[in-house]
């Protein structure tokens, strides 16, 4: 396996060799500079974009789920789960430093140390670990883990001015900063992901997958909350290293595991899993399906109808079924026919536990959810019509 992305050692003896004959026929002129290795793309490499600067790493008072969820991927690693890939962590801690670290079977490596001044959900500094990961662990392709907390769609986090707070991650407690998930997909864009796996809450609503449809071929997210210990690293990580699988395939058989850990020891109560894969070139024919359902649509949602939430608490206010949803206010069933093969083709995964923690039974579950416009004033609610998925689609229930 190459860990180091470097040329051979065969290449370098021989660079020396021509070094040592050089020197040895004319002592009074100076060796040329000897040129820096070429590097050599791996497969795959895939970055954990880790942001603990908050109750889940070192400023918790009941346990350190980084340090757990690193202590996985080493496990992997020494198991061989790597492959021929890399693995980079960027690890965001509130007393340990910012550092870039590259797991591998014998060690872990620190690559780069960050300041603390630049927040680890701003726009220039996922950029600049985005950028960092492409030049000290060149590959032919990159997926992306995302770990912290998070709140789906909710357009209150930090933006350019620096206004309010929410989406993904919570970098520093209490009161931390959060990434607008615009601002998530403005960072990412550019660089070619071929996944994005959000091990953190509430990233699988048609809202995020809508809004990333560009970033990256397949999203993997939960719809609802996940539980704190997260993916299950030292299982899933062959999955989103192994370049012999069909992409889709190797999605599928992630999210399953992640799934299965929780469900085949599932406790009404107890860790809950919601998992949904979803195929992002298949979104923008999502969202024409249901643009032409919402045309049809007489009510903005039906008062009678008992929806299916995925929150609980506060968030249950915010993530509804999809599904249940749509079917709630188009009365053609040729769209709803039309939109449910769509559906189908977007959302290639889902898999749920029968309910969210001792709270909330799961009766209706299609992968993906959303958020319920009542009035035309609720398109200001947490920015909502700053969204894609409002300007393209959700905007047609406004009449």
């Amino acid at each position: 396996m190459t860990k180091s992305g470097y040329t051979s050692k065969s290449l370098c003896m021989a660079a020396l060799t021509l070094l040592a004959a050089t020197t040895a026929c004319n002592k009074d002129e100076p060796s040329p500079p000897t040129p820096d290795p070429t590097p050599v793309n791996s497969p795959r490499t895939v970055l954990v974009y880790m942001v603990a600067t908050n109750n889940l790493g070192d400023l918790s008072n009941a346990g350190y789920f980084d340090s757990d969820d690193i202590a996985e991927m080493q496990k992997a690693a020494a198991n061989g789960d790597l492959g021929d890939g890399r693995l980079l962590l960027y690890h965001a801690t509130g007393t340990r430093g910012v550092m870039l670290k590259e797991i591998t079977p014998e060690k872990i490596d620190t690559l780069k140390v960050y300041d603390n001044e630049e927040l680890s959900v701003s726009v220039s500094r996922m950029q600049e670990v985005l950028s960092d990961m492409k030049a000290l662990a060149p590959a032919d392709e990159y997926g992306m883990v995302l770990w912290s907390h998070a709140s789906g769609w909710l357009q209150d986090g930090i933006s350019e001015d620096n206004a309010p707070q929410r989406s993904y991650g919570i970098d520093g407690s209490p009161g931390g900063k959060k990434m607008n998930i615009t601002s998530l997909q403005e960072a990412v864009k550019p660089y070619g992901l071929r996944f994005m796996y959000f091990d953190c809450c509430f990233m699988g609503s048609v809202e995020v997958a809508y809004q990333l449809r560009d970033c990256a071929e397949y999203i993997v997210a939960s719809p609802a909350e996940d539980p704190a210990p997260g993916m299950p690293y030292d299982i899933n990580l062959k999955y989103l290293l192994d370049t012999s699988m069909p992409l889709d395939e190797a999605m599928i058989t992630a999210a399953r595991s992640h799934f299965d850990y929780y469900n085949d020891v599932f406790v009404q109560g107890e860790c809950p899993s919601t998992m949904t894969v979803v195929r992002t070139s298949a979104m923008d024919a999502l969202a024409d399906a249901t643009d032409r359902a919402y045309a049809a649509a007489d009510r903005m949602y039906d008062p009678d109808c008992k929806y299916q939430t995925f929150g609980v608490g506060s968030n249950a206010s915010w993530f509804f079924d999809l599904g249940q949803y749509v079917n709630s206010i188009c009365p053609d069933e040729q769209l709803m026919t039309d939109w449910r093969l769509a559906l189908k083709d977007a959302v290639i995964f889902e898999g749920h536990t029968p309910w969210i923690w001792n709270t909330v039974p799961i009766e209706h579950c299609c992968g993906l959810s959303t958020y319920i416009l009542k009035t035309p004033q609720s398109i200001d609610t947490k920015n909502y019509s700053t969204l894609d998925w409002y300007k393209d689609v959700a905007s047609r229930l406004i009449k």
